[in-house]
């Protein structure tokens, strides 16, 4: 007797157990994908049905985000928070572009227009001063902080303002033995031109590229690194006629 008992309990069991596992629901997942157009990059979500879609606010330079589209040219209204998911589904980010005007103060070199810009980063040219090297464009009148890149994106309108230092300089050095003295010339360009020296007792006979005076300058002079010319003298005697006093003379060469 109590075997049989047993073994109706083992099959009611069974029973309940085979039905249990029928009345288990199946878990439905879809795949829920956001194609940002160039803004945030955001990983593929598994959501499950009827689940709502948290959507994120993606971010792109010089744009404004403009809501979440089902199709790819944007038509129709932008997605609502409470969108819930039913199968896979694909999300497009719409944009607006960003405009301004970059207004470039170069402060004595190349002197450019002002550029304007619509959704896309600005390629910052390269200026050009003279016996000056170029250190970037700054925000800043002062330049203080850090320069900015060669491609920005500007989110308004701005003014950015040219740095400069002391470029690799050339000098040619004009030796004259005693005679006039000059400041070295800032070689930039061929010299087209020398002083003429004066030195008492004796007469200027031009300029040379070495102390022999072996090699006579050639106008115009072109040099690739600092130089030093040289100033060639020829002594002279002086004869001099007074009439009664130091003062009073005529010089005779």
């Amino acid at each position: 007797m109590n075997k049989k008992l047993f073994a109706v309990l083992s099959m009611v069991f069974c029973l309940v157990m085979a039905l249990a596992g029928c009345s288990q629901t199946e878990i439905i997942t879809h795949d829920v994908t956001f194609v940002s157009n160039g803004g945030t990059v955001y990983e593929v979500l598994s959501l499950r049905d009827g689940t709502a879609v948290n959507f994120p606010t993606p971010k792109k330079p010089v744009n404004i985000f403009d809501g979440w589209y089902l199709t790819e040219d944007f038509s129709g209204e932008p997605c609502e928070d409470m969108y819930l998911v039913n199968g896979d589904v694909t999300f497009y980010a719409k944009w607006l572009p960003k405009t301004g005007t970059v207004t470039f103060v170069s402060n004595g070199g190349t002197a450019y227009a002002p550029l304007t810009f619509e959704g896309t980063a600005v390629a910052l040219p390269s200026p050009e001063k003279e016996t000056f090297a170029f250190a970037g464009w700054y925000l800043n009148k002062e330049c203080t902080g850090e320069a900015l890149p060669e491609v920005y994106a500007f989110e308004e309108d701005a003014t950015v303002y040219a740095k400069w230092v002391i470029g690799d300089r050339t000098y040619v050095n004009l030796e004259t033995y005693g005679g006039t003295e000059y400041d070295p010339i800032v070689y930039t360009e061929a010299i087209e031109e020398l002083p003429e020296p004066f030195r008492y007792g004796y007469e200027f006979d031009g300029w040379y590229m070495d102390e022999a005076y072996d090699e006579a300058v050639q106008l115009p002079l072109e040099v690739e690194e600092d130089s030093t010319v040289y100033a060639k003298w020829n002594r002279v005697t002086y004869v001099y006629m007074y009439y009664g006093s130091v003062a009073d003379y005529k010089r005779f060469a």
